[in-house]
């Protein structure tokens, strides 16, 4: 990575996990919350780390939308390519989203020695099946960044790039929670699970076609961001 592209990327993950430090006590207390008024075995068994599994990536997906009008003029104000923009916000998604994970794990785990909240992961068993149930679901947090920085660069672009965006976007975020989800994926379609394929190599070829999804996507993005037309001031 280049030394403009690396500081690039340095900026946008700090002002991202600013952010991040915001996001993340907040679903805490609400997390904290939820345990100690509603009392539902289901919720109350679930670890602080599987109920934002789910929370992630709608925040992820935010910051993806926030990404092009927070950045973009600044960026290329300050000399960059839409090149070196393009490579270091992607390189930002994906430190943002580990960040993310990382740190509500920790957050998980502590909460998992105390006995007022709970420590699993609903449908999941344990051992590759975790692995694979988290994996996955990075993967698609990872996604939902890239989805929602390519509506943001659509909408930049005008009105029918962005709705186009969106629809491409419902359709991909459809497709790899079916593939990830357990027992019946998004709108009732079955998911990998009753199908019998999570096993062996099905599991590295969901992951192959999650990672084909993110470079479709990826390229999308690159496609669009390099002539969008941006005021210099």
């Amino acid at each position: 990575m280049s030394g403009k592209s690396g500081l690039a990327t340095t900026d946008y993950s700090k002002e991202f996990g600013k952010w991040s430090l915001w996001y993340i006590p907040i679903f805490a207390l609400v997390y904290i919350i939820m345990n100690v008024f509603i009392r539902e075995p289901e919720l109350n068994d679930m670890s602080f780390f599987a109920m934002a599994l789910s929370a992630n990536r709608i925040y992820m997906l935010v910051l993806g939308i926030l990404a092009a009008y927070t950045f973009l003029e600044w960026s290329l104000n300050l000399g960059l390519t839409r090149k070196i923009f393009f490579r270091a916000m992607v390189a930002a998604g994906v430190i943002v989203t580990l960040f993310v994970t990382v740190v509500t794990a920790a957050i998980s785990f502590v909460f998992g020695l105390m006995p007022w909240f709970g420590t699993g992961i609903p449908d999941v068993p344990g051992g590759t099946e975790t692995i694979v149930h988290v994996g996955g679901y990075m993967l698609s947090t990872l996604l939902y960044f890239l989805g929602g920085f390519l509506i943001s660069v659509g909408f930049y672009r005008g009105f029918v790039p962005g709705m186009s965006a969106v629809v491409l976007n419902v359709i991909l975020f459809m497709a790899t929670d079916v593939l990830w989800s357990r027992d019946e994926g998004a709108a009732g379609f079955p998911a990998i699970d009753s199908l019998d394929l999570m096993t062996g190599m099905s599991m590295w070829a969901v992951a192959a076609v999650t990672l084909a999804v993110l470079a479709v996507v990826c390229a999308a993005l690159y496609y669009m961001i390099r002539n969008i037309p941006v005021k210099i001031k």
